[in-house]
């Protein structure tokens, strides 16, 4: 079972006596304004903690940064920040840090603009990788060469601006978890029975 699926925030309700678990298994759908502002995924129960790779879908003019940060904070300087279309959807980079040292650019044009374009993170041995498609490995046009020491990888920070706002699509987790939280579900129902009836 993939356990990185699993996210539970729960709410105790005195008036209701009822133990809510919210799953978070679906597919994440965010929407981030022209505004320079980092949003964190964990809100979504989206982290990166156990994983290799990310797979997304952007739509944006120019300018869709992706970080994935050490710490749950987006000044983190273990991190990578990646940028993919921006200088008006010309460029795109990857940098060690939040706006820290570039690893690596290349000139193009990688947003449509119009329709969501596929991406892929991924962040194994001495590598970070950025490419298009749903395929983690192939088609990539960002590798950074991170030497013998990679950073732990547990947070994922998105933004937009510089003229434009994003749409963004986020795979999450696997539809078997189901059975695992409807088991935890009623796992909380009675410890909440047994202190509060």
């Amino acid at each position: 079972m993939d356990l990185r699926a699993i996210c539970i925030l729960y709410k105790v309700s005195n008036n209701q006596r009822l133990v809510i678990l919210y799953l978070a298994a679906s597919d994440i759908s965010r929407s981030t304004p022209n505004d320079h502002i980092w949003y964190s995924l964990t809100t979504n129960c989206l982290v990166a903690t156990g994983r290799t790779y990310l797979r997304f879908r952007a739509r944006a003019n120019n300018d869709v940064h992706i970080a994935f940060t050490s710490q749950n904070n987006v000044t983190s300087v273990t991190a990578y920040d990646i940028v993919i279309g921006g200088w008006g959807n010309t460029r795109s980079t990857l940098r060690t840090g939040v706006e820290g040292t570039e690893c690596v650019h290349t000139n193009h044009n990688p947003l449509s603009q119009t329709f969501f374009d596929d991406f892929w993170v991924s962040w194994t041995g001495s590598y970070v990788r950025v490419g298009t498609g749903t395929s983690v490995g192939s088609s990539y046009f960002l590798s950074c060469y991170v030497n013998t020491f990679m950073y732990s990888i547990n947070f994922i920070w998105i933004r937009t601006g510089w003229g434009s706002s994003g749409e963004w699509r986020f795979e999450n987790g696997n539809s078997s978890t189901f059975q695992l939280f409807k088991t935890l579900q009623n796992i909380m129902q009675s410890l909440y029975d047994s202190i509060y009836l």
